[in-house]
């Protein structure tokens, strides 16, 4: 997907998306969300809050299908009662011995880092800079979160894993390893010249990386 179209599914599922995460449960409000983190990778829409912390994944595929809830508007609940059961869920959550995170999540938000840092790196390159590094556009690192620790990932040059990341490596391939066995490692490569991205990961039974070990 060019960046014009992916710019134009995220103007035009943004809200729906936000819509869909608060009637699934999985956010109770939209005042954390920030649009221009927000994004689309691979088959997904991620709803990313101010502080860069994944809030919820919406699948696109759901996103494209006509909305038929008639009973609730976008940024209110629909009554107290559902306010109610929405809070009583949270609390629930909260509880849960697995926290309110699955560990999977983690994936996609390694994700996040590695698109992002494809993403700077070719303005980088738009803005005149021939073989820009990590040290024009900073190292990746995973986004603080309060239930998993930022190594949950750790990021390579690619997906041998054989170099960790150092500022004077190119920006334009990198790859994010697990330190869990319940995730898969994540790649991605990008050609300036003619703007192919090559996406891989590890195993394709894992969520978040697709049939063909893509993603």
């Amino acid at each position: 997907m060019d960046e014009l179209s992916n710019r134009y599914l995220k103007n035009k599922f943004f809200h729906r998306a936000i819509s869909k995460a608060i009637n699934d449960k999985k956010i109770l409000f939209s005042k954390n969300i920030d649009h221009d983190l927000s994004e689309i990778v691979g088959e997904s829409f991620n709803l990313i809050s101010n502080k860069g912390e994944l809030l919820a994944s919406i699948p696109l595929e759901d996103l494209k299908k006509k909305q038929t809830n008639k009973g609730c508007l976008m940024f209110i609940f629909c009554s107290g009662a559902a306010f109610t059961l929405l809070f009583v869920s949270f609390m629930v959550a909260m509880w849960n011995s697995e926290g309110f995170w699955p560990i999977s999540a983690n994936s996609s938000r390694a994700k996040n880092v590695l698109a992002l840092a494809i993403r700077n790196c070719k303005s980088k390159n738009l803005e005149g800079i021939d073989k820009p590094t990590f040290e024009n556009i900073g190292l990746p690192e995973m986004p603080l979160h309060s239930e998993w620790p930022q190594d949950i990932y750790s990021f390579y040059t690619d997906n041998t894993f054989s170099k960790p990341i150092e500022e004077s490596d190119s920006c334009f391939s990198l790859a994010a390893k697990p330190s869990s066995n319940q995730l898969t490692w994540f790649s991605i490569k990008a050609n300036p010249k003619n703007d192919v991205v090559i996406k891989k990961c590890g195993d394709s039974e894992k969520k978040h990386c697709e049939k063909g070990n893509t993603w």
